[in-house]
């Protein structure tokens, strides 16, 4: 259950690089699953399990012939057995249930409640091979009233997809983790931010790459960086892989 208040606004400015070395606690809490929506556009969910059964993380919806899907937003869910049930909340403010079910094969089966009568059969996402060497780049960003935190991210794409490249990072050198996906179809970065206490930030910003987004300075507007701040409920479910 989603419980929101608007973060604004955003001060995202483009930080130093550094190579060599591993970042620490880069373990990859999330799984990427995609779907096929009916009109042809792909749905991606990138999914973490925060306590038994609880699943939060982000989404992603891509087109190509058709911007008004280009959405994206924060997920939330939850596992009990095999019944999966969760809300969805677009950039722009809009809510969205879903309901399925957890198949055997690793596949998750939902249906949208703008969608009615449409499965949806989300496949995961091959993660990619881990690089020979790593290297990472760092940026900061600043919240109201805080001071600025810097998210270091691997340089190597954890996934790539149709659509999405994705990459991993770590928040002030601690266990919170980022994801990252950068739009292939359109100039957007999305920036997933899952803290331990099970807070999750999200920001959007219009960059094409990966190298982009921590040279460019930028302040954000209504129109930049759009932040959500969520508490997912917890609770007596069964525990399961996302």
């Amino acid at each position: 259950m989603f419980a929101i208040g608007l973060v604004a606004p955003l001060l995202g400015c483009g930080g130093s690089r550094e190579s060599g070395g591993d970042l620490p606690g880069l373990a990859d809490p999330f799984t990427v699953y995609s779907a096929q929506l009916p009109d042809g556009a792909q749905m991606d969910l990138v999914l973490a399990e925060t306590s038994g059964g609880e699943w939060s993380g982000s989404f992603n919806e891509a087109s190509d012939d058709n911007a008004a899907e280009d959405v994206s937003g924060l997920f939330s869910g939850t596992r009990a057995g095999n019944s999966v049930t969760a809300d969805i909340l677009t950039d722009g403010g809009v809510k969205i249930s879903l309901s399925g079910s957890y198949q055997s094969d690793g596949t998750i089966r939902l249906t949208r409640s703008d969608l009615p009568g449409s499965t949806l059969v989300f496949h995961t996402v091959k993660a990619n091979s881990a690089a020979a060497t790593r290297s990472s780049v760092q940026f900061s960003i600043k919240f109201p009233n805080s001071s600025p935190s810097t998210i270091a991210v691997d340089s190597t794409p954890t996934r790539t997809d149709t659509h999405f490249t994705y990459y991993l990072g770590v928040v002030d050198q601690t266990t919170g983790k980022v994801s990252i996906s950068i739009r292939n179809v359109q100039p957007l970065a999305m920036i997933y931010m899952a803290q331990p206490n099970y807070t999750s930030l999200q920001s959007e910003q219009p960059v094409t790459s990966l190298n982009e987004l921590v040279t460019k300075s930028a302040t954000s507007t209504k129109g930049l960086g759009q932040f959500y701040k969520i508490q997912f409920q917890t609770g007596g479910v069964t525990t399961g892989p996302p």
